[in-house]
């Protein structure tokens, strides 16, 4: 897939898992799109842990962001831009956040974009998460 120093294989193919024990080779798993099947992402998480590899994951809802193209705030509303609700990053973080402290897999949170979702982010607020 994309990174440096070694290949990043794909976490998911599809709604699949894809065959990740056998790309033991690989630096960690990752998937360019946002997560959106919760029990897609805690098999996946599963099944990953014993290759002790980190996981990249993008928290984001589509439906939530709609057509936005910036975030909902006073710039967004001056420039009569589509804008994107903080939302559209906080719940799906929630929900991945949900899913990680069940499974003691070490994850990379991409993306993060806003204040609320830095907040949340356990990179800043080291919780029950690995």
């Amino acid at each position: 897939m994309w990174g440096t120093g070694g290949a990043w294989a794909p976490l998911v193919v599809g709604d699949r898992l894809a065959e990740l024990a056998t790309m033991k080779a690989a630096v960690g798993f990752a998937s360019p799109h946002p997560v959106s099947d919760w029990g897609l992402l805690r098999r996946a998480l599963d099944y990953v842990r014993p290759l002790a590899k980190p996981v990249l994951l993008w928290a984001w809802d589509r439906g939530l962001a709609g057509d936005g193209c910036l975030w909902d705030g006073p710039l967004s509303l001056a420039l009569g831009l589509p804008s994107v609700p903080v939302s559209a990053e906080v719940a799906p973080l929630a929900a991945v956040l949900a899913v990680v402290a069940t499974t003691g897999t070490p994850v990379h949170l991409m993306r993060i974009a806003t204040a609320a979702g830095w907040r949340r982010s356990p990179g800043r607020r080291r919780r029950d998460c690995p």
